[in-house]
C-alpha cells in the first residue's frame, strides 16, 4: 500500500505504485489514488485535480506493460470513495475524467472505489466504480475495539458478502493487526493475535481474515484478487514486510515505555506474514499449523515424537543458520528462526494438547508417546543448566518481489 500526499501529480506518481498481482511470473503493479491529498477536505472538496491527474497516469504510467489491467483496463484504486462520492460533484468529476482519458489517449480506467465501511452497502454510490474494495480493514471489521475475536472476523465476511450482494465486483482486503499510536492519539491498539491468546498465536487474525472472510469472497470479475493492507505501513503495523527475528517484548522508547505498545506484545517475527499469505492462497502449498510437527494436518502424540526427532535440527545456508521459509517447511521451525529448540518448544506446548503436561527432559530422553511423562521440575532445570544456546542468526528483507 502507498500514500500519497498533497502536492503534484507528478511527484509523486511513480513512487506510490503498489504491488498487486502476480501475472505470467512477473508482478503488477497499479496506483493506489490518495484522494485525500488530492480533493482536499471532506466538507468542501475540490475534483479540478482528477482530469489533470488521470491524464497524467495514461500519458505516463499506463502504457507500462507490468501496469495491471482487468478487461485489459488500466486498474486505479481510490482511497475514502466513500467520504467523497455521495457529492455529484465527484460523480460528474470523476465521469468526465473518464471521457478525456478514452478521448486522448484511448484507455477507459478500470476505477476501484473504496466503499466497504459502514453498516450498509452504498450500492447507488458503488455503482460509479467497476469494483469495491476497503482500505481500512481495521475499521471496517470492528478491530478498532482493541478487542480481537470471532465476530470481527465475521463481521468483514458478512460486508464482502453485501457488497457482492447488493451487484458490486467485489475485491476483499485483509491486514495482520494494527498500532498507529506513535503516528496519531486515540484508536485502540490491536494486536496480531486475538485477545486472551499470546504472541505465540500471532498471525492467527491475519490467516482467519484470509480464509473465512476473504478467500470466499473473491470475485471471478477481478481475476479473484486479493488485497493486504500494507506491504510495509510500518507506522500503523499493518506491514507484512520481513523483520529481524527477535523474541517477544511489550516493552517500546517512549517516555513511559509502554505508550506506543499500550501494553500489547510485539515480536520480530521474520517472513512469517509473506509464508502465511503463501500457504494460504496458493494452491497445494504446505498447511503449517502450530504444533503439527510431522506436517499431516492434524495435532496428535505422533507431532512429538517428531518434534523431538528434529530437535536441533537447523536450516544451513552456505554454512549460515537462516530462519524464513525454507526452515518452517522442513522441520518445526515454528518461530521460523532457522533452529528447533527452545523456543519452539514454547509454541508447540502452548498449541498442542499432548504436549501441555510434557516437559521437555523426558521427552528427548525418551522420545515415544508411551513415555511422555511428567518430569521433576529439579530434573528439567538441570537439564537447562546444560544446554548451551546456539547464537541466533538474523536475517533481513532481500527486497524480493511478493509472488
Amino acid at each position: 500500500s502507498s500514500w500519497w500526499g498533497p502536492g503534484s501529480i507528478e511527484d509523486t506518481v511513480l513512487q506510490n505504485n503498489i504491488l498487486t498481482h502476480p501475472r505470467a511470473g512477473e508482478l503488477s503493479h497499479a496506483v493506489h489514488y490518495e484522494s485525500t491529498g488530492r480533493f482536499g477536505s471532506f466538507s468542501s472538496p475540490d475534483f479540478s485535480t482528477l482530469t489533470p491527474d488521470l491524464l497524467y497516469l495514461a500519458e505516463n504510467v499506463f502504457s507500462d506493460p507490468n501496469y495491471y489491467r482487468i478487461d485489459d483496463r488500466p486498474v486505479v484504486f481510490m482511497y475514502v470513495t466513500r467520504a467523497y462520492f455521495d457529492n455529484p460533484a465527484a460523480q460528474q468529476a470523476l465521469s468526465a475524467a473518464r471521457a478525456a482519458v478514452q478521448s486522448q489517449y484511448g484507455y477507459d480506467p478500470y476505477v476501484v472505489g473504496d466503499e466497504i465501511f459502514g453498516s450498509s452497502f452504498n450500492a447507488s454510490r458503488a455503482s460509479h466504480f467497476d469494483a469495491v474494495t476497503t482500505f481500512d480493514v481495521y475499521a471496517m471489521s470492528g478491530l478498532s475495539s482493541g478487542n480481537v475475536d470471532a465476530s470481527d472476523i465475521q463481521r468483514a465476511d458478512d460486508k464482502y458478502a453485501a457488497a457482492a450482494n447488493a451487484g458490486a465486483n467485489v475485491i476483499p482486503g485483509v491486514t495482520p493487526g494494527y498500532n498507529d499510536s506513535a503516528v496519531r492519539p486515540g484508536n485502540q491498539a490491536t494486536g496480531r493475535f486475538y485477545t486472551g491468546d499470546t504472541i505465540a498465536d500471532a498471525g492467527d487474525v491475519f490467516v482467519d481474515l484470509i480464509n473465512q472472510a476473504a478467500l470466499p469472497n473473491l470475485d471471478d470479475d477481478v481475476d479473484r484478487l486479493l488485497l493486504v493492507n500494507s506491504f510495509n505501513e510500518w507506522h500503523e503495523d499493518t506491514q507484512i514486510e520481513a523483520t529481524v527475528v527477535t523474541g517477544p517484548s511489550n516493552l517500546d522508547d517512549s517516555n513511559s515505555g509502554t505508550d506506543f505498545t499500550q501494553g500489547v506484545t510485539y515480536e520480530g517475527y521474520g517472513t512469517k506474514y509473506l509464508d502465511l499469505l503463501r500457504t494460504h492462497t496458493t494452491p497445494g502449498a504446505p498447511v503449517l499449523i502450530d504444533g503439527d510437527a510431522d506436517f499431516d494436518g492434524d495435532l496428535d502424540t505422533d507431532d512429538i515424537v517428531a518434534f523431538a526427532a528434529a530437535w536441533g535440527s537447523e536450516n544451513l545456508v552456505n554454512g549460515v543458520r537462516t530462519g524464513g521459509y525454507d526452515s518452517r517447511i522442513a522441520r518445526p521451525d515454528f518461530n521460523y528462526d532457522g533452529v528447533v529448540d527452545f523456543l519452539d518448544w514454547f509454541v508447540m506446548r502452548d498449541a498442542h494438547p499432548s504436549a501441555t503436561n510434557a516437559t521437555l527432559a523426558a521427552l528427548l530422553v525418551a522420545p515415544e508417546p508411551s513415555s511422555i511423562v511428567t518430569c521433576c521440575m529439579a530434573g528439567l532445570a538441570l537439564w537447562f543448566r546444560g544446554y548451551r544456546r546456539r547464537p541466533c542468526s538474523a536475517f533481513l528483507s532481500n527486497g524480493g518481489s511478493l509472488g
